[in-house]
């Protein structure tokens, strides 16, 4: 059964989605559980992965390298059970980058995206909180640990979506392909002026994009979720199914 709210929206008879999420690099997925009921709740599927050195996850060492990595060992192990229109890759603030990556492996095969509180580029994230850390922040993300002999290591980005997209085609078809960004009105860490050039973003690289701008009564309003809230979370289950 549909047990979510919403379920008027969704067609009964549709292919089964599946959310490949990636959540803030430093939590687990058992932190999760809430996103967990909303999914689970629309009877679609969803995948967590813990990042390196993260709860259960004692392999790689923490770097940008290495969670793409990660993001890709995950989506091996699903990626024959859905034709790619039926596959979301996302995630919130630090973890979007992370699916913003394979994204881009995988965007001439149509997967969709979506990203919560999150930005096309570091800077917009690391210098409204503190200009004079910025610089340590974005030099700790490189890795020397990754096995030498890797002939298809992943690129040094520094988690910017606007870097790891800036050479992918327009994608016009029109199954597939989708992108999402959520974001919460008045983030304490992201300007405004990032989320319209996120959006700039996906536009270029996807015709069928859409933008839900929410309102928190949160205290911390960047760690809310949209799926609280009634009006974003009926917006975002009809982008998916429509």
């Amino acid at each position: 059964l549909i047990t979510c709210d919403c379920s008027d929206v969704i067609p009964v008879d549709a292919p089964k989605k599946c959310f490949l999420y990636a959540h803030s690099t430093s939590s687990s997925f058992i932190s999760d559980w809430k996103r967990a009921n909303f999914y689970i709740g629309m009877k679609q599927d969803l995948c967590f992965f813990d990042n390196g050195n993260t709860w259960k996850n004692q392999g790689r060492p923490p770097s940008e390298e290495s969670f793409y990595l990660e993001i890709e060992a995950a989506y091996a192990k699903i990626a024959n059970n859905y034709a790619a229109e039926n596959l979301w890759v996302g995630g919130s603030c630090g973890g979007a980058p992370i699916a913003a990556y394979l994204k881009s492996r995988l965007h001439n095969q149509g997967v969709n995206f979506f990203a919560e509180q999150s930005f096309p580029d570091l800077n917009d994230f690391v210098k409204p909180i503190s200009p004079f850390w910025a610089p340590f922040v974005k030099g700790s993300l490189g890795s020397n640990d990754l096995p030498k002999h890797m002939q298809d290591k992943p690129p040094s980005c520094q988690f910017g979506a606007a870097k790891l997209w800036e050479n992918l085609p327009l994608y016009t078809k029109k199954s597939g392909g989708k992108i999402i960004i959520v974001q919460v009105e008045k983030d304490e860490h992201i300007d405004e002026s990032a989320y319209a050039r996120y959006v700039a973003l996906a536009k270029k690289v996807n015709t069928n994009v859409s933008h839900i701008l929410y309102k928190s009564d949160a205290k911390w309003r960047h760690a809310d979720n949209f799926f609280h809230y009634q009006e974003p979370r009926r917006n975002f289950i009809q982008t998916l199914f429509n």
